[in-house]
């Protein structure tokens, strides 16, 4: 009854492994900021959000200065700021409580200068990097890290950098947080 021989078998889950392996291979990849635009549901570089969000933000804009670290940003009127100091850092929490959107900023001390990269993001413990690229950010063009983060099954979407040996850690499980407004708007004093 069975038309297939034990190699011919072995054959199709061998080309199948080799089928996932590619895929695997290239939803993991490390890719550049101008592939990084190209992967859909990551909406933090992709042109067209980057256009549509400025247009709105212009329309609504507010500015937050945080006067601890020495930066600030433009978000929308619909949004709240909270800041505190915790955990060793400062966080600056923006959120839309109507939507249940946070977007949350952390910064602590670093002692390395040098531009964050994305082996020293996947070394942390607990993080599991999913895709991911490079970019900038906010008045000086900051070098920073873009990625998703997996966490017991949740994904949230992530912007790392270092600047003045500062560690910046940007994240929001929302894809409708203002994420590419406030970081194209970060301005340092």
């Amino acid at each position: 009854m069975n038309n297939f021989s034990t190699t011919q078998k072995a054959l199709f889950v061998s080309m199948l492994l080799v089928v996932i392996g590619i895929i695997v291979w290239f939803l993991a990849r490390d890719v550049t900021s101008s592939d990084f635009s190209k992967i859909p549901g990551i909406r933090l570089i992709e042109k067209t959000a980057v256009t549509a969000s400025r247009e709105e933000l212009s329309k609504t804009e507010i500015s937050y200065t945080d006067s601890v670290v020495g930066f600030s940003f433009a978000y929308p009127s619909r949004y709240r700021i909270t800041s505190f100091d915790d955990a060793g850092g400062r966080v600056v929490l923006v959120r839309n409580t109507s939507k249940d959107i946070v977007l949350q900023i952390f910064v602590t001390d670093r002692t390395d200068p040098k531009p964050l990269t994305l082996a020293e993001i996947k070394a942390v413990p607990g993080i599991k990097v999913g895709r991911n690229g490079t970019g900038v950010v906010g008045n000086e063009q900051v070098p920073s890290v873009v990625f998703e983060s997996i966490t017991d099954g949740l994904t949230s979407q992530e912007v790392w950098f270092v600047r003045d040996s500062l560690l910046y850690q940007v994240s929001t499980y929302s894809t409708d947080a203002p994420l590419l407004p406030i970081l194209t708007s970060l301005i340092w004093e």
